[in-house]
């Protein structure tokens, strides 16, 4: 992760997701572009980043996760698969969950779409507090057939 989760980066994402200011995206996804070490997309056949459930994209109008995947594809080279996975469960926010708490929320909440036989995955995500999001879709994505799994967030919580 590029970035610790706090001043004045917080503020920056708390404004781009929710406090109605997406022309943020731009920048923080080149943010995380640009300090992202260069080993850290080596060999990833495709990106995927982490999806929202179509009520809250719907509140949100865009999807964070989305707009740094599609930055740093485009300016790594790498494939952008944004389709690869749904999220089927509309969970309600993660923020001031337990560890525990959050497992229990994303209990059956992502769905694969298609075959990852074989391929060199990374997830991407804007923050990444526990890791549990990561995690969970990431077993999914390795139930798919991945042969790797790799995960980068903009900042750590």
């Amino acid at each position: 992760m590029p970035f610790a989760y706090a001043w004045p980066l917080i503020q920056l994402l708390l404004g781009y997701k929710s406090g109605g200011r997406p022309q943020l995206g731009r920048p923080l996804a080149r943010l995380l572009s640009d300090h992202l070490a260069a080993d850290a997309t080596l060999d990833v056949d495709c990106v995927i980043p982490v999806p929202l459930h179509g009520q809250r994209l719907a509140q949100r109008g865009f999807n964070q996760a989305e707009q740094l995947a599609r930055v740093l594809c485009r300016t790594r080279g790498l494939r952008l698969e944004k389709r690869a996975v749904r999220r089927i469960v509309a969970t309600p926010s993660q923020q001031g969950l337990s560890r525990r708490a959050r497992k229990a929320n994303l209990r059956g909440a992502f769905a694969v779409e298609r075959d990852l036989s074989g391929l060199r995955v990374l997830l991407v995500d804007d923050v990444m507090t526990t890791g549990t999001t990561l995690t969970v879709l990431a077993r999914e994505v390795r139930k798919a057939g991945a042969a790797w799994v790799g995960a980068v967030a903009l900042a750590r919580a």
